[in-house]
């Protein structure tokens, strides 16, 4: 196993290398966005999250306070309380910035918002190759990069038009990554253990299922106080350290101290903060036991040995679980607890980056295929390595990261974020083990022809047989909407919103905003979930909702409009506390959320008629709008 370098980016990697893999990431990112997503170029973003995040920052910079959760312009007239944190909005105001030297605020952020995900990825990549330093040598160094950008879901999370939290945690999960390879290969690094575990406390802080990344780290931190006794407190120690810090920098920053104490999971909170205490505590009880004055001379043998220390481990663990679970008693349940069975049955079921990975169809196992990959052949020789090597402790942590993540992606397809980092950095280390052994059994020409065969088979290999795979077979297999499959339709919610679509709202905006239409004010719009973040951004109207689990009556009274029959008392009951003034519908896009009533219900009414008594239809331009959307004023009588 190469030694350990700096950790800084390896000077191995020439200029030349950097140059060119910011070339291809460039191409890629064009390529996908002038062909597939047309959109992002015209101020589009790839779904609703995005132009939520941009109403939220274009708020702060008009004057709310930085502690503010709620959209008061969705779920009108009770406003919606978002579980999102501050960090991804202050980056894309850091981006916007400069911008705004020679670009108007609104313009700056929206620009700053269509550029952070692919940077963040840009960034991903190379420290992808930070990363692998430890273990990967300096041939097949360099070909982390694009072995980390051609991972599908990573990618797909990365494109431009995705002003969206994915990519910062991908991010967050590479450095992690690379950190924690090195401590765990040399205990004397704290300081990277340190950084861990401030890393770990900005990915919860972003989005609490970095929990996850941070229960790997603990995990081999345990391992290795099993393994080496006392030489592996200070690792320890050093990672519960700073995640404590971290996240009490983090509760500081994101809540007012009235908030302090406020348990939420799914945002920051002491719950997360309580993890962090406990942690600590619990190291340094062992630390305290294990490192006494009179055990120092005695070295492992009054540690315990392995055996005692993996039962004190085991022990404590179950302990410190106990405590958390009677300090917060559904943090166990996940960051979710909150949200109401009804919303998975409305909405959550029909996200699709919700929907697993496992094959469920023929085409679904060519994309299986692109997006798993190598992970089963992967996780075997990470097993390999780390009972071969010495330490082998990276080789363990990439192992049940490995199985972790592959056992996730399975059941919900956007965990193949975290398995695409696993996998490009296990490729160039299988890489690096195979090359040695084919340069020994060939030469000159063929050897490069065999080097380049290699290189094609494991990193392009499985992506494009893969849909390749799913392109063959899907011709020839018949698969309904509902069934589509995760990644094909992975940007968006229930429906993606791209360049194919007719019902484009960038073009119906300005007759929205038309005081003909609007009466001159702001008014309340009935529309498909999907679609309230883009009228917010786009018009000053209010909305119900937008596709966020804790809007549960947004979501809700949304789903009952439109599904049962226009004169049901609990409809104008809806379109009277709302003030509901316009209905926008898309037939085509709208049918499989908003359809489901059956054929006397107030969406078949609408698209179908005879029209309610209380809508009026507004005629739109065919040559404008492309005939997609059908937009009606509401007149509730009484």
């Amino acid at each position: 196993m190469p030694s350990l370098r700096s950790p800084t980016l390896p000077g191995s990697v020439s200029p030349a290398h950097w140059l060119s893999f910011a070339v291809l990431w460039a191409v890629a990112m064009a390529l996908v966005a002038v062909i597939r997503y047309p959109e992002t170029l015209v101020g589009g973003q790839l779904d609703s999250d995005g132009y939520m995040r941009l109403v939220r920052i274009e708020e702060l910079v008009q004057g709310w306070s930085w502690f503010e959760t709620r959209i008061f312009r969705s779920n009108f007239p009770f406003s919606d309380v978002l579980h999102w944190t501050r960090p991804l909005d202050a980056l894309i105001l850091l981006l916007a910035a400069p911008l705004a030297l020679f670009l108007s605020g609104s313009t700056a952020i929206l620009v700053a918002g269509t550029l952070v995900s692919p940077l963040l990825t840009l960034a991903s990549c190379l420290a992808l190759i930070w990363a692998a330093a430890p273990v990967v040598s300096r041939d097949v160094r360099a070909l982390a990069a694009p072995a980390l950008l051609i991972q599908p879901v990573f990618f797909t999370y990365g494109l431009a038009g995705r002003a969206d939290h994915h990519a910062l945690i991908g991010f967050l999960f590479v450095v992690a990554t690379g950190l924690v390879i090195r401590w765990s290969a040399d205990l004397s690094r704290g300081r990277d253990a340190l950084a861990t575990g401030l890393v770990c406390a900005l990915g919860i802080w972003v989005s609490p299922e970095f929990l996850l990344p941070l229960a790997l780290a603990l995990l081999v931190g345990g391992w290795l106080w099993i393994r080496q006794g006392p030489a592996g407190l200070g690792v320890n120690l050093a990672l519960t350290g700073g995640l404590l810090l971290g996240l009490a920098i983090a509760l500081l920053l994101e809540r007012p101290p009235s908030e302090w104490l406020t348990v939420e999971y799914d945002r920051v909170s002491v719950a997360h903060f309580t993890v962090a205490v406990l942690a600590l505590g619990f190291w340094l009880a062992v630390s305290a036991f294990a490192t006494g004055p009179a055990r120092l001379d005695s070295g492992d043998a009054q540690s315990g040995g392995p055996g005692r220390r993996t039962l004190g481990v085991l022990a404590g663990g179950a302990v410190t679980g106990l405590l958390l679970h009677l300090v917060h008693r559904d943090f166990f349940r996940g960051p979710w607890v909150s949200a109401d069975p009804e919303v998975q049955r409305i909405w959550l079921q029909h996200v699709q980056e919700l929907r697993p990975m496992a094959p469920t169809s023929l085409d679904g196992l060519g994309e299986a295929i692109a997006v798993l990959g190598l992970a089963p052949f992967l996780l075997a020789f990470f097993v390999f390595r780390a009972r071969r090597e010495r330490p082998g402790a990276p080789w363990v942590f990439l192992a049940v990261s490995c199985l972790l993540f592959f056992a996730l992606t399975l059941a919900q397809a956007r965990w193949g974020l975290y398995l695409g980092s696993i996998l490009a950095l296990g490729v160039v280390a299988l890489l690096d083990h195979l090359l040695p052994l084919l340069d020994r059994r060939s030469e000159g020409l063929r050897r490069r022809f065999l080097r380049l065969g290699l290189f094609a088979l494991l990193i392009p290999g499985p992506v494009l047989l893969g849909y390749a795979l799913a392109g063959v077979l899907g011709e020839t297999t018949e698969v309904e909407a509902a069934d589509a499959s995760p990644t094909e339709e992975l940007i968006g919610d229930a429906e993606v919103e791209d360049g194919e679509s007719q019902c484009r709202l960038r073009r119906l905006a300005p007759l929205l905003r038309d005081p003909a239409v609007a009466g001159n004010r702001k008014v309340t719009v009935l529309a498909h979930v999907d679609r309230g973040a883009e009228i917010l951004y786009r018009t000053p109207h209010r909305v119900l909702a937008g596709p966020y689990h804790r809007n549960l009556r947004g979501i809700e009274d949304i789903h009952r409009s439109f599904t049962l029959p226009p004169d049901d008392p609990v409809v104008l009951g809806i379109l009277k506390e709302r003030a509901i003034r316009l209905v926008l519908l898309c037939p085509d896009e709208d049918e499989a959320f908003l359809g489901r009533g059956g054929e006397g219900s107030t969406f078949h009414r609408l698209v179908d008629g005879p029209v309610p008594d209380w809508a009026a239809e507004i005629p739109l331009s065919e040559e404008l709008l492309g005939g997609g959307f059908r937009l009606f004023r509401v007149e509730v009588p009484g």
